[in-house]
C-alpha cells in the first residue's frame, strides 16, 4: 500500500521494487500479510525522494567587442556571465598575457597607448566549468600632430627655398601646402616643400596641413622674404674721352 489506502497493482509479492522514482512517489509504503488464519500490516516505511540540485556551469551571455580609441583615451570592456556562483573573472591581452587585478566582469584600460593595441579576452569560470570569450580588438590610433613645422625665411631672387614639417600619427598622413592661407600649391603634398627661382611675387605666407583618418592640424604661417641684390643697367655702350662724365641709365 501506498499512503495507507492505495493499493499497489501487481505489489502482491513479499519484495516491492520500484523503479525511476519520482517525487511523486515520496510517502509511506506498508505491507499487509495474510494467511487464512490471519492479516497483519506492517509499520509504514517512509520513501523520501530527494531532488538533485541543478547545476549551472559558467558561461558568457554577452562578451567584448572591437574597439577603436585614440592615444590617451580610457576604454571599458565588461563581459554579461551566467552560472552558479562563485563566478570568477582572468582578462588576458594577446591570449597568453594575464593582466594583473584584471579580475572583474569590467576591464578599464586609462591614458591607452599604441603598445596596448591588440586582442582582449576574458575567462569565466565557476566550480563547473571555465569558459573563454571571443578575442576583442582594441586599435589604438594617433590623431595627426605636427611635431615642428616650417620657420621664416629670407630668400635672394632666383633662390632654391625649401621648407619641412615633422608630423606624427597614424598612417597614412597627407600633406598639404598652402600660400597665403588659401592658395593651395599643385603637387605640394609632401613633408617637404621645394621652391625654385623664387620671385618677390612669391614672398609670402606658407603653411602646411597635416592630416590622417582621425584629425586635421594646420602650421603656424611661416614667411617668405625674397630680396632683390641692387643691379647696374647701362642702355647703350659709350665711348667718351678722357675726363669726361659717362652717364648711367638708373636701375
Amino acid at each position: 500500500y501506498f499512503n495507507q489506502t492505495n493499493s499497489l497493482t501487481d505489489a502482491t509479492n513479499a519484495a516491492l521494487v520500484l523503479e525511476n522514482v519520482s517525487e511523486e512517489q515520496a510517502g509511506f509504503y506498508q505491507v499487509v500479510v495474510s494467511n487464512p488464519y490471519a492479516t497483519v500490516t506492517s509499520s509504514p516505511a517512509l520513501l523520501s525522494v530527494e531532488v538533485p540540485a541543478i547545476v549551472v556551469p559558467a558561461g558568457i551571455v554577452e562578451g567584448p567587442t572591437d574597439q577603436i580609441a585614440t592615444n590617451g583615451d580610457t576604454v571599458t570592456w565588461t563581459v554579461l556571465a551566467e552560472g552558479d556562483e562563485p563566478l570568477s573573472y582572468q582578462w588576458f591581452f594577446n591570449e597568453t598575457n594575464s593582466l594583473t587585478d584584471a579580475t572583474n566582469a569590467t576591464l578599464l584600460l586609462t591614458n591607452v597607448s599604441p603598445g596596448q593595441a591588440g586582442f582582449y579576452q576574458v575567462v569565466v569560470s565557476n566550480p563547473y566549468n571555465s569558459v573563454t570569450s571571443a578575442p576583442a580588438l582594441l586599435s589604438v590610433v594617433v590623431l595627426a600632430a605636427i611635431v615642428n613645422g616650417p620657420t621664416d625665411q629670407i630668400a635672394t631672387n632666383g633662390d632654391t627655398v625649401t621648407w619641412s614639417v615633422v608630423a606624427v600619427g597614424s598612417e597614412p598622413l597627407l600633406f598639404q601646402w598652402y600660400f597665403n592661407e588659401t592658395n593651395s600649391l599643385t603637387d605640394a603634398t609632401n613633408a617637404s616643400l621645394v621652391l625654385t627661382g623664387v620671385t618677390p611675387e612669391q614672398a609670402g605666407f606658407y603653411q602646411v596641413a597635416v592630416s590622417n583618418p582621425y584629425a586635421s592640424v594646420t602650421s603656424a604661417p611661416a614667411l617668405l622674404s625674397v630680396v632683390v641684390l641692387p643691379t647696374i643697367a647701362c642702355s647703350t655702350n659709350r665711348v667718351v674721352d678722357i675726363g669726361a662724365v659717362w652717364d648711367f641709365d638708373p636701375p
